[in-house]
């Protein structure tokens, strides 16, 4: 429906239609739908209108549908999307729920029978037979008639008398068609041909009709939209039309503004909008409204509109559907399509219209439980298809509607315009049918017949060079392309056109035409040719020739172009110089045949066209021919009687010849021998190479990650296979440099390839040294595709079709592990090529790998040129999440035309619809460019990088290399490049360019590029330019090699010694063994695997530090390792653990076991020391048997305990819904769901009869004597069975079931660890609280203690800032054990996105709904952890946890100082200390001084912080004045991005001196971004610090740490050269977040401060955040916390005088105890 959202839906499973609109009893429909469920459709304009159409029966008064099947896509957020297919069931009294499933079957099998690809040839529509617009002097009259009406004065002394100001007349305009018209591809048309707005579909399905009839609409007006929060609405109205002249445009765009009658027009709506909005408010269903933003100009395709945007905030609680409803009731219709007042207007219009209007400007779009979402549906149509007498669709009517707004100032003539414009919209849908006598000569008649052939063939893409003999097909792709029905490119070069095409023809997988002029014009297509024909591109290259009379005689421009491009071709076609004799129907059949061939055998075809004058669209005499006239004869050139259906062709829209596509497949022995060799097959691999995809839309990619998950099988994805396989969780990732440090494993039996050739080398052997090597692609007549004479079984098959007839089962693979070691290798690739280079060489240089590390964070679409380029994407781009298609010219290899491919590769991207909108970019080296150079004017949405390594750097990796000067090795091979100024060229052809040297340098710039939108080239000078430098590339490469090659072999070796047991190392290897590192061994559970252990052993690893090392070892039966033939016990599992650690080397800490692991640990632990000798071995339980003794029960328990792999989900839901998992299943079923599906997946890796094996053998064993005091006994709260074998010592997780590693792996790490770090057993129980346990609390509820207003001393103060008083709330919460907690709610206007009235109301709603919740106080103080986060999504009880960013600050002061006291009352400040693991608390915080409205406000005398951005700012004469005044301080500036870079630059020349001594810190982000502070930084030596950079980082996120920390490591390599400072505004970003933060940046930004600063807070929040700067501040550095001096002091609550006055702190200086205390004591009143 919109940008944000498509429903594409299928049948009905409940309708809701009837004459009237929609009645309230549908209410109750819409509660009930579950989440995700809408209903769909629309009502009529005007339901109390008699005159009823009979075409519009169909739709009745309202038609709402419930879908039976629906597809959507929506985004999930910014930077992502999301598709959900969903069936929908309704039965009732009326209808059974068998009948509602077998309808709902019925119509799935109808969509998956029917589903095609919506390429260009499904949206041709039959042309135009007849046009009924309606006569115009019956349109004058009633616009004259509606003036009348407005310019009537009421009588005055009628009470009741209404003043019109406005009247919406509509028209309507009806084409006639002698051929079935399809509704959804006039839409797809109109989508595809740059239409913006809401697309509406709707077709009832009416058996009593002889008619289908379907509404549609492309509307650009939004009625509203609602979440139940918001509701936003807008005012759209008054009208311009579009220009393709831009200065035209523009010139169109201020006249609406500037007009007075089209701003009328659009005050009216948004004043009749606003008013109904109001009458809401009053009613108590919303609670404010507001303009978000100021009205602007929405430019659609033919039109612009004035668009006003209204929000409205919605009462808590107001039911979605309820409040849809009245917002229609009370909205609908708007003046901008009815009129004002809008009873009395639709009076005059049901008086004026003739016509009904049925659906148009009705309210359409979907209303579900929780949101709703409804249109103005405008811009629409009425497709009526006629029935014969056999029931097939014939002739078909389409109704066009449009209206315009009469007001003062209209005119007849006026409106009948702009109805026409806006009726444009729907008409580009529409052709008039094709007639020869309407062109002046024979030549432009043909063009436009074999054009108009192309196009409803499939062509979108037309690539035209300039020439005389081509005009005739110029001229009508020129016509064709002026009402959008084709995408044409003019491109000067012929060469460079070629390749264009070959990109667009790459990306789209559809033929494109390039056209040519004659002679050499041809031949520079050649290459282009080439490349399409190896690499299965398809192309069709229609060339101009001279006539054959000029052939062979010297003449012009006149070459032999027969079959010039030979065996490359797929087709060739030399056709006669077009001639009334002639009949069109061949040349129709030609072009029909090329696209057919160039499609199914996927390669370039050649028509050649001999053309005589006239060459331009001129009739009567004929150029050069001495006076002789040509007559154009449309009959004879349309001569049905030679071929009658010709007479056909012109009125239908379709293709002169249909044809059927052949499918791929293979015969059914061939399939069998194929899952013959998967089913026997133990070391499988799936390789991907170049995917011959049939159409944009081949969802190839999922389909081969389905079966590799199937198959559990590893895959090895080339660059070209694109950016979703390259980050699949199944894919090897550095399969090059992991493949060649695996030299010695055993070789592959099997390879499965899909696509081909394959980029890097190590593959290429893996696939020459298989056994049995199986390649899937599509190839055309005599292709074959086997360089390495490898291939066992050649399957000629589009790969989609052959995995839909495959048949496969899970085997496993012996390489599985292979993705491990990848992905091993992916977390130390950067570290390996930084040392292979010299670290201080990586900062400052740029080295080729380098490059692919620098573009991964943001690449989206990529194209990579031959050489270097793709061969160093595919060894280095991995972990790019954006990457998407990939594109490359690997046919031939060459690295010509690189850049004109790119550009076309990018254009037919841009295309789809459904890709997104990032630029592409192209990586191409300096010789390749220098090759295409006359392509960069083309460069439009790329972003270029030319790797610069002066000249053939890839010669210099060659055996010519070693020759050198003996065969002028530089002049031959290496040709440098320096003598090419790429900044001179790229500039003279109007392109931005920018020249980098180091890593930093190109992320900065590149990321600048891809925000720019591209038509940017970077020139990326890297390591080995200069004569006899370019060797340097070679030994990095060669060292990189040789450190990869290293580590991937020890990686390998320990694997081997371990027998294939799966080890995961935190942190990874080498790391973890290298130094004194104590070894804790971490054992899963029963169907488990090391990955369960991930979330608990990154928290382990923080906690501990580095004195641990974590190792996660598989359990044998579990899918690796195990040996054959022996029993499964749990003392056989321990020796085969043991002999892994043994082969380690590892000498074992502690072991922790879950579950079944727990018991495996205990027989290890006794195992080390009675065979090994290894004493002291601490053991953890968690959920797990502490032992005791085997009974016959027992052994009869676990011998009729079986998996049924018959029913595997079903097993598993009855075994997770034993009683020890506490009902896991309803307390959290997100949890629970995810469980069920890694655990089947376990199930059918692990293979069922292992499992099996393992339950019977490892069920129940003794070694009740292996666990002692010193081991830790670890259970859920919720685990009757198992909290019953625990002790008082026990650590028992509260709200956690048997699942504790799924539960709270939180809760587990802090346990495991304190009980580590723990000397003996009595410290260890010290760590977990009293007893062994954490402190429990739970919070009951919550108050408001204090509403308060703070006023500012004097207005002066802030009167800029505007914010001269604040309004602050005391909260508190409050636990079962009457302990409390205090915290301030404190929202900034311009800060905080909220206001006053969404807090005070947020806060109300909290007081009376806020969760019963239960947290350990211990995790609530661990601001590392994310239990405080947590707590408040639980407390705030909302789906989804959002809480406005004030309210939760004060939530977690209150929550803090609660779980604080419950521990006793030492203090919040020490408590959060000793529970974050921070080291220390300091006892005095100091703050620096705030100079606002000519005063200081408290804080130390020797730090000042100055406002210098925005209003109020100082200027840098004003603030040297202050500081020769103020005597001896250092300064701080806060800029707030509201500098320009001129007013930067001339701040810092006027402080002059100062900064030289010394006296200013730094300035908050003088620039708007990061790249222009360093660059202002540099140039005037001051130093800045982020402030709005992090908050905005941080906002982007949603607040997830996880992608914090990922975005704060992505600023931190970009470089921080000048930054002095990180300030942080807890308030705003949180208190966990905001210490999260200052941990990461003491740790990775070494020399960076951290800031704390306020944000204006009352004495509570300061109190707050002053010890928040005690615990994670350094000591020595100056807070932001000196604001409350500002405000009036409040009776009693003088809070830095009584901090002073009892604590003992300096001016300037504020006590963290004092602070301590002050809370202490506020909350005793």
């Amino acid at each position: 429906m919109s940008q944000d959202l498509t429903i594409a839906a299928c049948g009905s499973t409940s309708t809701l239609t009837g004459p009237a609109d929609l009645p309230l009893e549908s209410l109750e429909k819409f509660n009930l739908l579950p989440e995700g469920a809408a209903y769909v459709g629309g009502s009529r304009f005007d339901a109390n209108n008699t005159r009823r159409d009979e075409s519009w029966s169909s739709f009745g008064g309202h038609y709402y549908v419930l879908p039976a099947v629906e597809l959507k896509h929506s985004k999930a957020s910014e930077t992502s999307e999301k598709m959900e297919l969903a069936v929908n069931m309704h039965w009732d009294s009326e209808k059974s729920a068998a009948k509602s499933i077998s309808d709902v079957l019925e119509v799935l099998r109808q969509c998956t029978s029917e589903v095609q690809d919506p390429s260009p040839s499904l949206r041709n529509i039959p042309a135009i037979v007849s046009k009924e617009k309606g006569e115009f002097s019956d349109w004058r009259d009633s616009v004259v008639e509606a003036l009348n009406a407005i310019n009537k004065k009421p009588n005055p002394k009628n009470k009741d008398a209404i003043k019109i100001d406005k009247i919406v007349l509509a028209r309507k305009e009806t084409l006639t068609f002698n051929n079935p018209v399809k509704a959804l591809n006039i839409l797809l048309k109109l989508r595809y041909s740059g239409h913006k707005g809401y697309f509406l579909f709707l077709s009832p399905h009416d058996p009593t009709s002889d008619s289908d009839t379907s509404f549609i609409a492309c509307t650009p007006e939004r009625l509203f939209k609602t979440d139940g929060r918001i509701v936003e609405t807008e005012a759209l109205a008054g009208t311009r039309p579009r220009s393709s002249d831009p200065v035209i445009d523009k010139q169109l765009e201020e006249d609406l503004i500037a007009s007075t009658k089209d701003y009328l027009e659009n005050e009216i709506t948004k004043i009749s909008i606003t008013e109904e909005l109001t009458s809401l408010l009053q009613d108590k269903v919303l609670t404010k409204i507001r303009n978000p933003n100021p009205p602007h100009v929405r430019k659609l395709s033919h039109v612009q509109h004035i668009c006003h945007e209204i929000e409205a905030t919605v009462r808590e609680g107001t039911s979605v559907p309820k409040l849809t409803q009245e917002l229609i009731e009370k909205l609908h219709p708007t003046p901008a399509v009815c009129g004002e007042p809008r009873t009395k207007a639709a009076e005059e219009i049901r008086s004026r219209e003739e016509f009904d209007r049925g659906l148009y400007a009705g309210p359409f779009g979907y209303i579900s439980a929780t949101s709703s979402e409804i249109t103005v549906a405008i811009r629409s149509a009425l497709v009526r298809q006629k029935r014969d007498s056999s029931g097939n669709a014939a002739s078909s009517t389409v109704t066009l509607y449009a209206g315009a707004g009469i007001v003062n100032g209209s005119t007849p003539l006026g409106e009948w315009d702009e109805t026409s414009i806006k009726m444009q919209g729907l008409e580009a849908a529409f052709n008039l049918p094709y007639n020869a006598t309407d062109y002046p000569n024979v030549n432009i008649a043909w063009a436009e017949g074999v054009v108009e052939e192309l196009l409803r063939c499939g062509v979108s893409d037309f690539i035209v060079c300039p020439g005389s003999r081509s005009s005739p097909l110029t001229v009508a792709v020129a016509w064709a392309a002026s009402k959008k029905r084709l995408n044409a490119i003019s491109v000067v070069d012929e060469r460079s056109a070629g390749f264009v095409a070959l990109g667009i023809g790459r990306a789209t997988r559809r033929p494109v035409v390039v056209i040519t002029s004659s002679g050499t014009a041809v031949a520079n297509l050649h290459p282009a040719v080439v490349e399409a024909s190896v690499d299965g591109v398809p192309l069709i290259v229609l060339t101009a020739d001279r006539p054959y009379e000029n052939r062979d005689t010297g003449a012009n421009q006149a070459i032999d172009q027969v079959k010039i491009f030979g065996s490359y071709v797929r087709w060739f076609r030399d056709i006669l110089p077009p001639s009334c004799e002639t009949n069109l129907g061949v040349g129709l059949a030609d072009l029909g045949h090329a696209y057919n061939v160039a499609t199914e055998d996927a390669g370039p075809v050649h028509v050649n066209v001999q053309f005589r004058e006239n060459l331009s669209p001129d009739g009567g005499e004929i150029r050069n021919s001495g006076g002789r006239r040509e007559e154009m004869d449309g009959r004879q050139f349309m001569s049905y009687d030679k071929i009658s259906k010709l007479s056909k062709w012109p009125l239908t829209g379709e293709p002169f010849v249909k044809r059927s596509r052949r499918t791929g497949g293979l015969g059914a022995p061939m399939l069998t021998e194929v899952q013959d060799l998967i089913k026997k097959s133990k070391r499988g691999a799936i390789v991907v190479g170049n995917l011959r995809k049939l159409g944009a839309s081949d969802d190839v990619v999922y389909r081969i990650m389905h079966l590799a998950e199937t198959l559990d099988w590893p895959v090895f994805a080339s660059i070209q296979a694109g950016g979703v396989l390259r980050k699949s969780g199944r894919t090897v990732k550095y399969a090059e440099s992991v493949l060649k440090g695996a030299d010695d494993v055993e070789k592959c039996d099997l390879v499965l390839q899909f696509g081909s050739p394959v980029v890097g080398t190590a593959v290429s052997d893996l696939i020459k040294t298989s056994d049995n090597h199986v390649l899937v692609q599509p190839l055309w007549p005599g292709e074959r595709l086997d360089p390495f004479s490898s291939v066992t079984h050649m399957i000629d098959s589009d790969v989609s079709s052959f995995l839909s007839s495959l048949s496969a089962e899970s085997t496993g693979s012996e390489f599985n592990f292979l993705v491990s070691v990848g992905e091993m290798l992916q977390k130390e690739i950067q570290h390996i090529v930084r040392k292979s280079i010299g670290e201080s060489v990586a900062k400052e240089s740029l080295t080729e790998p380098q490059i692919f590390f620098a573009i991964k964070e943001l690449v989206g679409d990529l194209f990579l040129s031959n050489s270097m380029p793709i061969r160093d994407a595919d060894s280095f781009l991995y972990g790019a999440e954006d990457l998407n298609e990939v594109g490359a010219n690997r046919g031939a290899s060459g690295i010509d035309g690189v850049v004109s491919s790119a550009v076309g590769f990018s254009s037919g991207l841009a295309s789809d619809l459904t890709k997104k909108s990032k630029p592409t970019t192209l990586v191409i080296g300096d010789v390749a460019t220098v090759h295409d150079l006359s392509a960069i004017r083309l460069l439009k949405s790329l972003v270029v990088i030319v790797v610069n390594n002066d000249g053939g750097g890839i010669f210099n990796f060659l055996p010519i290399a070693k020759h050198g000067e003996e065969v002028e090795f530089e002049k031959f091979f290496g040709t440098p490049t320096n003598d090419i100024d790429f900044k001179k060229v790229t500039e003279g052809l109007g392109v931005s360019f920018v020249s980098v040297s180091s890593y930093s340098s190109l992320k900065m710039e590149y990321r600048r590029a891809m925000e720019s939108g591209g038509g940017v080239l970077i020139e990326a000078n890297v390591v080995g330019v200069g004569k006899g430098e370019r060797g340097k590339n070679v030994d990095i490469s060669r060292e990189i090699n040789a450190e990869t090659k290293i580590i991937v072999r020890q990686e390998l070796a320990r694997r081997k010694e371990a027998q294939g047991l799966i080890l995961k190392w935190w942190p990874p290897p080498p790391a973890a063994t290298k130094g004194s590192r104590k070894t804790v061994v971490l054992l899963h559970g029963f169907m488990g695997g090391v990955g369960d252990w991930d979330a608990s052993a990154e928290r382990m690893r923080a906690l501990m530090g580095d004195e641990y090392s974590l190792l996660a070892v598989s359990l044998p039966g579990h899918g690796a390792g195990g040996k054959q033939g022996v029993e499964w016990s749990v003392e056989n599992m321990a020796e085969e653990i043991a002999e892994a650690l043994e082969a380690e080397n590892v000498s074992v800490e502690a072991v922790v076991g879950y579950s079944l692991g727990g018991r495996v640990a205990l027989a290890l632990k006794k195992l080390l020391r009675e065979r090994k000798g290894q004493t002291g071995i601490r053991v953890a339980l968690l959920s797990a048997n502490m032992g005791r003794k085997v009974t016959k029960k027992d052994q009869a328990t676990a011998s009729k305990k079986s998996i049924e792999e018959a029913d595997i989900e079903g097993w598993l839901e009855r075994w997770y819904g034993n009683n020890i998992w506490g009902d896991l299943k309803e307390r959290k079923r997100e949890k629970y769901e995810s469980l069920l599906l890694n655990k089947s997946r376990r199930i059918m890796r692990a293979g069922v009869k292992n499992l099996q094996r393992v339950m019977n053998d490892a069920a129940v064993v003794d070694n009740s004597d292996q666990f002692g005091e010193e081991d830790l006994f670890l259970c859920g709260g919720l685990d009757t069975k198992y909290k019953a074998m625990g002790d008082e010592t026990s650590v028992v997780l509260e709200r956690s079931g048997h699942a504790v590693l799924l539960e709270d792996a939180s809760g587990v790490a802090t346990a495991v660890a304190g009980w580590l770090s723990a000397s003996d057993s009595s410290s260890a129980v010290a760590e977990t609280g009293a007893e062994g346990k954490k402190s429990l609390v739970q919070v009951e509820g919550l108050v408001v203690r204090t509403r308060r207003v703070l006023k500012t001393k004097s207005k002066e103060h802030f009167a800029k800032a505007d914010i001269e008083e604040r309004v602050i709330w005391e909260i508190e919460v409050y636990g079962n054990d009457g302990k409390r907690g205090i915290g301030e709610v404190s929202p900034l206007k311009k800060l905080h996105v909220e206001n006053v009235d969404e807090v005070e109301e947020e806060l109300k709603r909290l007081s009376s709904h806020a969760a019963q919740v239960e947290a350990f106080a211990e995790d609530l103080l661990d601001l590392r952890s994310d239990a405080l986060e947590e707590t408040i999504k639980e407390l705030v009880g909302r789906e989804g946890g959002e809480v406005l960013a004030s309210v939760r600050a004060g939530l977690e002061q209150a929550l803090l100082m609660l779980a604080s006291e419950s521990l006793g009352r030492r203090g919040v400040a020490i408590d959060v200390a000793e529970n974050s693991g921070s080291t220390g608390v300091l006892n005095m915080v100091t703050v620096n001084r705030l100079w606002q409205a000519g005063e200081f406000a408290h804080g130390a005398r020797d730090v000042m912080k100055i406002k210098l951005g925005g209003k109020g700012g100082l200027r840098g004469a004003d603030v040297k004045m202050i500081m020769e005044d103020g005597g001896w301080w250092t300064m701080r500036g806060d800029a707030n991005r509201q500098w320009e870079t001129k007013e930067a630059d001339v701040w810092a020349e006027e402080i002059g001196e100062f900064d030289m001594e010394g006296r200013i810190e730094y300035v908050e982000e003088p620039a708007s971004d990061l790249a222009g502070m360093k660059r202002w930084s540099e140039k005037s030596g001051i130093k800045y610090a982020l402030d709005e950079t992090v908050a905005d980082l941080v906002a982007g996120t949603g607040g997830a740490w996880g992608q914090v920390e990922k975005r704060l490591n992505a600023l931190g390599e970009d470089g921080l050269d000048g930054c002095a400072a990180v300030i942080l505004k807890p308030s705003l970003l949180g208190f966990a977040m905001s210490y999260k933060i200052a941990n990461f940046v003491r740790q990775e930004w070494p020399g960076v401060e951290i800031v704390f600063t306020s944000c204006f807070e009352g004495s509570v929040g300061l109190a707050h955040l002053t010890w928040l700067a005690g615990v994670a501040g350094s000591d020595g550095v100056a807070h932001g916390l000196g604001t409350h001096g500002r405000y009036q002091e409040m009776e009693g609550d003088n809070f830095v005088e009584e901090i002073e006055r009892g604590y003992g702190s300096s001016p300037g200086r504020m006590s963290v105890q004092g602070a301590t205390a002050y809370l202490l004591a506020k909350i005793s009143i």
